[in-house]
C-alpha cells in the first residue's frame, strides 16, 4: 500500500472521491475559484512565477483533479516513476561504455534484468 492509500484507509475512505465527498461542506471556496479570483482581483500578475504556476494548473485542471471524480484512480504514479528510473539510470550508465560491443552487452544485461523484475 502506498502512503496516500494508507492515509485514506485510516480515514475510512477508499479513494479520492470519498475525500471530496467528505470535505465538500467546508466553507472555503474551491481552489479553482481561488486561482481565478487571483487574476480577476489583480492580486497576481499572469507573467509572474506564481501567475505562471496558476495558469499551468488552470489549463490542466481536469487532468490534475481526475482522481477526485474517478473512483479507483491512483493518487500517485510511483509504479511508473520506478520503471522510468531504471531506464534513466541505464541511459546515464551507457555514456561510459568504451566500445560499441560493450554497450550492446550492457543493453542485453539491462533488458534481462528489467524483464526479470
Amino acid at each position: 500500500m502506498t502512503l496516500p492509500t494508507v492515509f485514506l484507509s485510516n480515514l475510512g475512505l477508499s479513494n479520492g472521491l470519498g475525500v471530496v465527498q467528505t470535505f465538500t461542506s467546508m466553507s472555503a471556496p474551491p481552489p479553482r475559484a481561488r486561482f481565478e479570483a487571483q487574476f480577476v482581483q489583480k492580486k497576481v500578475e499572469p507573467n509572474s512565477r506564481l501567475g505562471e504556476a496558476i495558469t499551468y494548473c488552470l489549463k490542466r485542471w481536469t487532468r490534475l483533479t481526475l482522481f477526485l471524480r474517478q473512483a479507483g484512480a491512483p493518487l500517485d504514479s510511483n509504479i511508473v516513476e520506478r520503471a522510468l528510473k531504471k531506464t534513466i539510470l541505464h541511459r546515464e550508465n551507457s555514456l561510459f561504455h568504451k566500445a560499441e560491443n560493450g554497450a550492446e552487452v550492457g543493453d542485453l544485461f539491462m533488458s534481462l534484468i528489467h524483464n526479470g523484475s
